[in-house]
């Protein structure tokens, strides 16, 4: 936990944005209360949700709270209970009074529920209302004088709206009302002040919801001198400002102009179908056309693999690559993990230049009206201009992971969804769901103080979406690999003296960045049953030249048989200290056709970057024969072979796109091959073909998703965040 705002300084001394306490907001707060005084920051999230979609339609909205002191990483690990059900807020479903018309009625019960949502705010926030200093104790037994303040606020478009009681489709952060929101122009920064002068004019067509006395409407000023300005105190939301605009916009206006308008099948969907399947990746085997609601997996899964599929398509222009790729830099920078101001900066540039770039979907015909059909010249669109305001919100609170509505709809399963089951369904049921929390809430205590009291702390609870990496962390799951003990986690001991097992490298206590199954999954295998099985005619040729290289003439006679693995996990290197490490799964299974690409070290490498790496298709995992209770062969490194592509080079990267190309590299019929160590393999390498013409399924029997069907490909450095910061 945190109890002071910091400074933190990357080795360059530029000034870094990380965890909460690192925003200029604790800061502000921190010089407006006494001194000795500890700051508590705030943060609320809430978010409607249906309870059930037959029962009269019933829906519950939940607020939760939890505080700024207390990590990102433990406030995102839901099974660590960093966040706590305030409320569950009553939501107005319909007026008994009768109107005069229809209209006025719903106009009136949007109305009413607006304001019933501040005055049952006001009165869960009344507590912070004239507050003193509160003495209480720390994680260490130490006591301090605290003050409460409200300074983070985790919504979607919609809650932030009713929040600040402002009217639809106007931007939250600035002046800018619903017919500038496509403007170039800088508007004036929005405050509290100024949304009270707007709510004291009492026009709604102004662009104002109806609500009079805003539950904020007392936080200007405290007799501390500590004011709460709400403009700020609203987050950027990830998923539902940086994701979904690209799921509900960019994705179906691309499909407008690259998809055939004869009715054929879709372009975007091939290509989607045409992608090389990599480990931690999704195949969208029925393309994404179908979809009528997407997930937040749906819309990262996409995120990865849309530019390199559409990147060669025939209707793809040059200006249209520049906008998706533009829009795609904006969320995955606005999801670093901390920042400085030269990321910042990158922020801003790639926010502008799809200001810049996007009039391309109505030159070209993509954006449409779902109606009409006519093509609209203009982007009135909030969440399309709100990226302009996001790097305030970063120096206010630092990074944006920590603020998405992704946590709450997460939570929503754990203290709404289950509550609700287990209820009777029937009215007066949230008294029923608020009993079963708190009794919850209890028992989780009791066991922690058992836990405690016993010393006998339980295994880490892993949660949906927790421990595992960007893909899915199958990496970790790979290691040892043979079925054999602990759900196949074997844990790799050194055999130094009897060799009573077979010698494979550990990760820790050998230094390498790479694990293998403890026994090899092709044990024994001839030389030749390896070049048939693997389809690797020069294997033996190759296999010479790299032991030429190392000073020994000929190859040894232990090669006649080899020991075989079929997959190999690695650690990606990590390109700062506030990333984590992840495991990477490499296949190379002849049986299933799977040989994934990884890259080289060359000799002259760096972790960021792709001078002095090549491009391989990893063919075969080896080593000689090992015989357990038997002394090991002369040579026991274990070796990689692998097809060569073209070198990287910056003349072969695409300008549109910011995508390095390279091809296969081939001798006379067959691709060129070599022997590397397995060490030498720094990670697996996202590869996308470079589909040209218009993309056709041929028959499966041709490999069509597998390296071998395609001879040039884009490196795809949109697969993660690690691969974003490090393949450029």
């Amino acid at each position: 936990m945190d109890y002071i705002p910091r400074r933190v300084f990357d080795a360059t001394g530029r000034h870094v944005y990380h965890e909460f306490c690192t925003g200029d907001g604790w800061w502000e707060a921190q010089s407006k209360v006494p001194a000795g005084t500890t700051v508590i920051p705030i943060i609320l999230a809430s978010d409607k949700t249906t309870l059930t979609s037959h029962t009269r339609g019933r829906m519950a909205h939940p607020l939760y709270l939890t505080l700024g002191n207390i990590r990102k990483d433990v406030r995102a690990s839901i099974h660590r209970q960093a966040y706590l059900l305030l409320a569950y807020i009553p939501i107005l479903l319909k007026i008994k009074q009768k109107l005069q018309n229809k209209t006025m009625k719903k106009a009136m019960l949007g109305i009413l529920s607006k304001r019933l949502y501040h005055q049952c705010v006001t009165k869960i926030l009344s507590p912070l209302k004239d507050q003193k200093l509160y003495r209480t104790v720390d994680t260490d037994g130490f006591e301090r004088e605290t003050w409460r303040i409200l300074m983070s606020w985790i919504a979607d478009m919609e809650e932030v709206w009713m929040i600040l009681g402002l009217g639809h489709f106007v931007c939250p952060f600035c002046d800018t009302w619903k017919n500038d929101l496509d403007s170039p122009e800088d508007f004036s920064t929005q405050s509290s002040a100024s949304v009270k002068r707007g709510i004291a004019a009492a026009a709604k067509k102004a662009g104002y919801c109806g609500v009079e006395t805003p539950f904020w409407g007392w936080m200007e000023g405290s007799g501390t001198g500590v004011q709460v300005d709400i403009v700020k105190v609203m987050s950027y939301d990830l998923l539902h400002w940086c994701h979904k605009p690209f799921a509900d916009y960019i994705v179906p206006w691309t499909q407008n102009i690259i998809d055939e308008e004869d009715g054929g099948e879709s372009e975007t969907d091939l290509r989607l179908w045409l992608q090389i399947p990599h480990p931690g990746f999704r195949h969208f085997s029925n393309g994404i056309s179908g979809f009528s609601q997407w997930t937040q997996g749906d819309m990262r899964d996409l995120e990865k693999e849309f530019l390199g599929a559409i990147a060669s398509a025939p209707k793809a222009t040059r200006q249209l690559l520049q906008a998706t790729q533009s829009f795609l830099d904006y969320i995955y920078l606005a999801t670093y993990l901390y920042h400085t101001e030269k990321s910042l900066g990158q922020l801003e540039e790639s926010a502008k230049t799809f200001e810049d770039t996007r009039q391309v979907y109505v030159s070209l015909n993509g954006r449409v009206s779902e109606t009409t059909g006519e093509v609209i010249d203009s982007f009135l669109i909030p969440k399309l201009h709100i990226p302009r305001h996001i790097t305030s919100c970063i120096w206010w609170k630092g990074t944006l992971d920590g603020s998405s509505t992704e946590g709450s709809e997460r939570l929503h399963i754990d203290l709404v969804k289950e509550a609700w089951q287990a209820s009777n369904h029937r009215d007066g049921h949230f008294l029923q769901m608020i009993h079963w929390v708190d009794l919850r809430e209890r028992i989780d205590t009791l066991e922690l103080y058992l836990c405690w009291r016993d010393e006998k702390w339980p295994p880490e609870r892993t949660g949906e979406g927790e421990g595992e990496g960007a893909d899915g962390g199958e990496g970790n799951q790979e290691r040892g690999g043979d079925g054999q003990g602990d759900g196949g986690a074997v844990t790799v001991k050194k055999q130094t003296g009897a060799h009573n097992g077979w010698d494979v490298p550990d990760p820790i206590v050998d230094n390498v960045f790479y694990s293998l199954a403890k026994r090899p999954h092709l044990p024994r295998t001839a030389l030749n049953n390896t070049i048939s099985l693997f389809d690797i005619p020069d294997f033996p040729a190759n296999l010479l030249e790299y032991f030429k290289t190392k000073s020994i003439g000929g190859v040894p006679n232990q090669f006649a048989e080899l020991d075989i693995w079929t997959h190999v996990c690695f650690l990606l290197p990590i390109p700062n200290d506030f990333m984590k490490a992840e495991w990477r799964r490499v296949r190379a299974q002849p049986e299933q056709k799977i040989f994934d690409a990884v890259l080289v070290d060359d000799g002259e490498a760096d972790v960021v970057g792709l001078q002095g790496y090549s491009v391989g298709e990893l063919r075969l995992i080896f080593r000689a024969a090992f015989l357990p209770h038997q002394p090991p062969p002369a040579s026991t490194e274990i070796l990689a072979y692998i097809f060569t592509f073209s070198p990287i080079t910056q003349r072969d990267k695409d300008s549109a796109t910011q995508l390095y190309k390279v091809k296969k590299d081939y001798r006379g019929e067959n691709q060129r091959g070599r022997v590397v160590e397995l060490g030498a393999i720094i990670r697996p390498c996202p590869l996308a073909p470079v589909i040209v013409g218009s993309a056709e399924i041929l028959d499966e029997k041709e490999g069509l998703r597998s390296l071998s069907r395609f001879h040039k490909f884009y490196i795809n450095s949109f697969a993660s965040l690690n691969e974003y910061i490090c393949l450029v």
